[in-house]
């Protein structure tokens, strides 16, 4: 009777450790107070957790992820935050968290504006330390010839009188740019002294301007 008694102690301790989740910490930037149910609860078969705190939207079905952090369980420090210009998905299988970012890039037919699986971030645990890894898709469609110079064309003529396409040539610059054109670069990188930028659209060029010395 005592080791029945015992054996039930032990499987209800376990299963209460195991179902146990933290909460989420005030962060003004994910828009989170102190003691939120997380958006999601990552349990590692190694005994960690993460947790997903932020603002998560229905899209046809499936669940994009845009200002949030991650933060392990235990810790005061969130891991990362991601903010308004992220919009991506969130997996998590054989104990590895994969986050994809999607971007709005010129990459799809007559270069139009698509969405476009920019890279992929991963966190796992080995030995009790967290491993986080960034790596870049490297299969994003490059423009063809006489699409970069479509795109080359269209910024000289542009220059100093750009109106409200400004913003379509300075990512169109930015994929000719990565798709191996060294002109395409000199001018994507030249592009903010031709033109006026405003506030979003000058965040978008530092943005698009880090993404390609990411790609290089």
């Amino acid at each position: 009777m005592k080791i029945i008694i015992l054996l039930s102690l032990i499987t209800h301790f376990a299963f209460a450790q195991k179902s146990t989740s933290c909460s989420c910490p005030t962060n003004t930037m994910a828009g989170t107070i102190k003691g939120e149910k997380p958006k999601e609860s990552f349990h590692f078969t190694t005994g960690e957790e993460i947790i997903l705190c932020g603002y998560t939207e229905e899209q046809s079905g499936k669940t994009t992820y845009s200002e949030f952090i991650l933060q392990e369980c235990g810790k005061n420090e969130a891991i990362n935050f991601w903010g308004a210009i992220f919009t991506g998905s969130v997996d998590f299988k054989n104990d590895v968290i994969s986050i994809k970012e999607i971007r709005n890039l010129p990459t799809g037919p007559e270069r139009s504006f698509i969405s476009t699986f920019w890279s992929t971030e991963t966190f796992r645990y080995d030995n009790n330390k967290l491993v986080r890894k960034h790596k870049i898709n490297q299969d994003i469609r490059k423009y063809t010839k006489a699409e970069i110079e479509k795109t080359l064309k269209e910024f000289e003529a542009g220059k100093n009188n750009y109106a409200g396409d400004a913003e379509e040539v300075m990512y169109r610059l930015f994929i000719a740019a990565l798709s191996g054109n060294s002109k395409a670069k000199k001018y994507f990188n030249e592009f903010s002294t031709f033109t006026m930028l405003d506030g979003a659209v000058s965040e978008d060029y530092k943005e698009l301007t880090s993404m390609l010395q990411q790609w290089e």
